[in-house]
């Protein structure tokens, strides 16, 4: 009833407006399709994971398992057959950390919990459930927090969405608990035994005391028990004690242990334990710092599952790096990667995918996200791979799961359809899909050339992003400006003095471009001392992030090796934040990186504490009822914040933009508004009286604004916001910019009568609450859609990370951006040459052209593919080294694998 009702509401608002904006309500989530665990599936190409690959495949589903797979077979009379003979199927994404669907998480008011249950407040009914089937997810094992050293146990289960709870744990899965090491349970990162007395214990040191007590404790417990069923049984029994009984239960291996860990030395420390102990670890989980150790972790059978390149958010985490699960895997440890999830959609068929380019073959990858996880998680027998007898749990991509240009279609669990894709923004497939993995060859950088003022790159595929492609082309450069580009076979680049370089079979693009971040000026953002982000006080224009930028900061190099040759990087904070930079990422002196310090202003406009729901919103008041009205009809279903705090967002500090949608009531609103005004009119009644009063620093920086010389970077979110911005900048008559602004698609008619552009953040995050729309009723894609309904607005627009550490992910997350709408073409110039142009700094970069600078990639592969690698990099000409933080310590922990290591492990 309530589904009848909320799609008639909708309808009945249709009818009031000509073209109503995409919506998704509960009836809209209920897939077309129902098999009832029976089908036959037409299948264009089927990864088995353990059996290979199968070309134009089938597969017959009986009563929820794989009852045949294979080639040449017939649907059986009266079965519902599912063509998806323009699709690959793979198995069931297994995630072995998430947070989905428990409504609370965390115990933190003791060291140990271990009686306390995840399955006793699981709930299917989260819309997180369903998110995790949009991503191609059907099973996971849902965590109790990371507050404590022992946690509480926790549950394997099928994302059967709107299902009863019994249906959704996983029948035979061995019971799990949570345990944790490290700064979450020292609490060194939320107060705590950081700045007094708190809970014990406050060090590593006191981790494993706790541990060795409370299995010393359940010792003693199992041997009182023991003797007292050994006797006459004449005498009260001992006490029961549901703390130690689960204790008990772990050192009779009858409860598996994850255990939350980052350092190297606490992830030994368990491993060890575990051995002294006789207790059975499931996985380390995190564990980023295990390739360090991954010999040793071989050696003792300690399987791993972490993120894949998530580093810089807490002390623990910075030296993470995306090669260590590739390295474990090499040296023999059972690794799956994870997402930690709490809700949102997630993209973590792509950090699989990165994998290739860290060493491992496509098949290495694709098993640490489904057979790998599930042997973790004692389910291999039944997920994780499609082989006859198990269950149907099944993902379909619309091309090759690993590249960029691809996305789930549909879900099924047990034979049942959970998951169908409903175009709501018909975007449709993406031309440039393809079924094969796109090519990527070999993964080893180019040889750096020797010095010389003149180079000259010939051979590959030259995008210039201005103009076509060229095939075969060459592009020269000289004293570090770019002095021609055209096809090779012209031959009209030759010098005898020119170091020339062979590309052939790669591509050469622009140095791409990160139009926002806190480059320099954020290092580890859980540590107050690294950061220089934000300063006190609403009003701060003569504030300069370039006098900040802290050269020597390791996320350059990250930036850099991914191809990110131009940065943003700019302050935070009050309303008027100070001046954003434009920076090389590479230079010997923050001095040398800068390009210009003063590229423009930064703005956070206030933000309307009242949600805007645009048009779904008015048409529901048309017709006399509330917006809730509606979502309470459809079926929506709140969720709660987690307080979990083990992941890189969670221990984020404000970052750019961040909590700009959440806003102020209305009067603090508009009052927020009114002080933005005041500034300016204080600012042009100073530049009417300059001379007559004293020199004020602050109303000086304003003057090019005021002048339309320096633009403003107008942060927004919500739709009050950017009606807010455009209104602004209209009234003062500046050149303003909207930055992040997620809610622009649905006024795109007034962002584009405005003429400002758009700096968005794209999706294709893989952790934590991972692309959650800003409206519970927006289509579950929406944030990946988001580029493609600006470029068909004809809205100018650029993308930026809006971070640090993670800006080395744009490319790739971009290149998502090309399975809903966005051609490549578009998506690469919102990467180069359209931030250049919003920036006024088009003459200089963001296109191959005579008279620009050499700022230029080669890659092996598409610049924006998941598995591709930039081989070779130039900045105004002269040729970077492809090193990193994370090169070194590869480099360094990969040598612990080659066999001449052995005598020294």
């Amino acid at each position: 009833m309530k589904r009848t009702l909320g799609l008639s509401l909708v309808l009945s608002a249709s009818a009031i407006f000509a073209a109503p904006l995409p919506y998704e309500t509960a009836a809209d989530r209920v897939p077309a399709i129902r098999t009832g665990g029976n089908c036959f599936i037409l299948a264009g190409r089927i990864h088995t994971v353990t059996r290979g690959i199968i070309e134009n495949g089938q597969i017959l589903v009986r009563n929820g398992k794989i009852a045949a797979i294979g080639t040449g077979m017939t649907a059986p009379a009266g079965m519902q057959v599912i063509d998806a003979r323009a699709h690959v199927v793979m198995p069931g994404i297994v995630d072995a950390h998430v947070h989905r669907g428990a409504d609370s998480t965390n115990d933190g008011s003791e060291s140990i919990s271990g009686e306390v249950r995840i399955a006793d407040i699981l709930n299917p009914d989260s819309m997180t459930w369903w998110q995790a089937l949009a991503s191609g997810e059907t099973s996971g094992l849902v965590l109790h927090g990371s507050a404590n050293a022992i946690g509480g146990q926790s549950q394997v289960v099928k994302f059967k969405y709107k299902y009863p709870v019994k249906d959704a744990l996983f029948p035979g899965a061995p019971r799990m608990i949570k345990f944790a090491l490290g700064e979450n349970v020292t609490r060194m990162n939320s107060g705590g035994a950081a700045t007094g007395p708190g809970r014990f214990p406050a060090t590593r040191m006191g981790q494993e005391a706790v541990y060795r007590r409370a299995f010393t404790d359940a010792k003693t417990y199992m041997a009182t028990w023991d003797a007292w069923n050994k006797s006459d049984r004449k005498s009260a029994p001992p006490r029961k004690d549901l703390r130690l009984e689960t204790l008990s239960d772990i050192l009779k291996r009858r409860i598996w242990v994850n255990c939350h860990s980052y350092r190297a030395d606490e992830i030994y420390m368990m491993a060890r334990l575990s051995h002294e102990f006789g207790f059975k670890i499931a996985t380390m989980q995190h564990a980023l710092e295990s390739y360090k150790i991954a010999p040793d972790l071989a050696r003792l059978g300690i399987p791993v599952s972490m993120f894949q390149d998530n580093w810089s958010f807490k002390l623990e985490g910075y030296d993470s790096i995306p090669a260590g699960p590739a390295i474990c895997v090499k040296a023999g440890v059972l690794t799956s990667i994870n997402t930690d999830g709490t809700n949102g959609t997630t993209a973590l068929i792509f950090d699989a995918a990165k994998l290739i380019r860290e060493g491992l073959t496509p098949d290495q990858a694709m098993r640490t996200i489904t057979i790998n996880p599930a042997k973790q998680l004692g389910i291999d027998a039944r997920v994780g791979s499609l082989e006859v007898g198990k269950d149907a749990d099944l993902a379909f991509y619309d091309g090759h799961p690993f590249n960029v240009t691809s996305k789930n279609a549909m879900t099924i669990v047990d034979g049942e359809v959970l998951f169908q894709r409903r175009d709501a923004f018909k975007v449709g497939m993406s031309p440039d899909r393809s079924l094969d993995l796109l090519p990527t060859g070999s993964m080893e950088l180019l040889p750096m050339p020797r010095p010389s003022k003149r180079y000259l790159l010939t051979g590959g595929t030259v995008y210039p992003v201005s103009g076509p492609p060229i095939s075969n082309g060459e592009v020269l450069m000289e004293n570090g400006k770019i002095v021609g580009v055209g096809p090779a076979s012209a031959r009209q680049f030759t010098a005898s003095d020119t170091v020339v370089i062979n590309v052939t079979g790669k591509n050469v693009y622009p140095g791409l471009i990160d139009a926002g971040g806190a480059f320099g000026l954020s290092e580890i953002s859980g540590i107050r001392q690294m950061q220089d982000l934000t300063e006190q006080g609403d009003f701060q224009p003569d504030l300069t992030a370039a006098t900040a930028v802290q050269n020597a900061s390791a996320h350059f190099g990250p930036a850099t090796c991914n191809g990110l040759l131009t940065l943003v990087t700019r302050p935070a904070g009050g309303l008027i934040s100070g001046q954003a930079a434009l920076l090389r990422s590479w230079g010997w002196s923050s001095v040398a990186q800068t390009i210009n310090p003063n590229l423009a202003m930064n703005v956070n406009m206030p933000a309307s504490g009242r949600p805007n729901f645009g048009d779904l919103e008015d048409a529901c008041a048309c017709i006399g009822i509330t917006l809730q009205d509606l979502l309470d009809a459809s079926g929506h279903v709140d969720e709660h914040d987690h307080e979990e705090d083990e992941g890189p967002m969670m221990q984020d500090s404000p970052r750019p933009g961040r909590g700009q949608g959440q806003g102020q009531d209305p009067a603090q609103f508009q009052g927020r508004l009114k002080q933005l005004d005041d500034y300016f009119d204080s600012v042009r009644k100073y530049m009417a009286e300059r001379g007559k009063v004293p020199t004020d620093l602050r109303m000086e920086a304003m003057i090019p604004v005021i002048q339309g010389k320096q633009p403003l970077l107008l942060r927004t979110r919500n739709v009050a916001s950017i009606r807010s911005a455009i209104a602004f900048a209209a009234k003062q008559k500046v050149k303003g910019i909207l930055v992040g602004a997620l809610d622009a698609w649905r006024i795109a008619d007034e962002v584009k009568k405005s003429g400002m552009p758009v700096l968005i953040v794209p999706a294709g995050l893989v952790t934590l609450g991972a692309n959650t729309t800003s409206m519970p009723y927006d289509p579950y894609d929406t944030n990946y859609v988001f580029p493609s309904l600006l470029q068909k607005a004809g809205i100018k627009f650029a993308f930026q990370s809006d971070d640090n550490a993670m800006s080395m992910n744009l490319p790739n997350r971009v290149g998502m951006s090309t399975a809903y709408g966005l051609t490549h073409a578009q998506a690469l110039r919102a990467l180069t040459l359209s931030p250049a142009e919003i920036f006024g700094v088009q003459d200089q970069l963001g296109s191959l052209q005579p008279g620009k600078r050499a700022t230029l990639i080669v890659t092996q592969g598409d610049a924006l593919a998941a598995s591709s690698r930039v081989q070779m990099a130039f900045i105004d000409g002269r040729p970077v080294e492809l090193k990193s933080k994370h090169t070194m310590l590869r480099d360094q922990y990969l040598r612990r694998l080659d066999p001449s290591e052995a005598l020294f492990q």
